[in-house]
């Protein structure tokens, strides 16, 4: 198996490289990026303390990674 993890400074940079990799999961911490990428791919993880409405049903919402992962 083989692992990546990427960072992007901008989310038009970040929604761009994620949609050309197509990973099996994205995940971050602005709402606008998943939403752009919900259509593309195929699980995604918004990670903010704030909760928002569920953008699509392949985006998932926590208020950490540990929480999400049920390490807490």
């Amino acid at each position: 198996m083989h692992l990546q993890v990427l960072f992007c400074s901008t989310e038009t940079g970040r929604s761009s490289f994620v949609r050309q990799l197509e990973p099996d999961w994205h995940i971050d911490t602005n709402p606008e990026v998943p939403f752009q990428l919900a259509r593309f791919i195929k699980y995604q993880l918004h990670v903010s303390p704030t909760r928002i409405e569920r953008m699509a049903a392949n985006v998932f919402s926590s208020p950490s990674l540990e929480q999400f992962f049920g390490c807490i």
